[in-house]
């Protein structure tokens, strides 16, 4: 079951609908009211945000993988260098999201 926030829980104007929040939101009530488990990687996130989506999702054990803002891997993207993973955090959680059965 959903323990997250529900949509009229965010103040209206906050987030726009593309938003990251809206969407977790979102698809959070979908998956409960299909009574289909969903999990999250936060991707790109800082101290603040993180703390925003784990309180909006509302159960840590959904959340996957925590993936910070990496200016490097995100400079490199940008230039279309290739991307050194080996050892990175965004590495560590693909290995944990592969180990981890649903």
């Amino acid at each position: 079951m959903w323990k997250g926030w529900k949509l009229s829980d965010i103040p209206k104007g906050y987030y726009t609908e593309k938003n990251g929040i809206k969407l977790a939101v979102k698809i959070g009530e979908l998956s409960g009211r299909l009574q289909k488990p969903v999990y999250y990687v936060l991707n790109k996130v800082d101290e603040e945000s993180r703390k925003v989506l784990e309180q909006a999702i509302g159960d840590p054990e959904r959340i996957l993988a925590v993936l910070p803002v990496e200016p490097e891997l995100t400079k490199a993207a940008l230039l279309g260098q290739k991307l050194i993973l080996e050892n990175s955090e965004l590495d560590q959680a693909a290995k944990k999201i592969c180990r981890t059965q649903i």
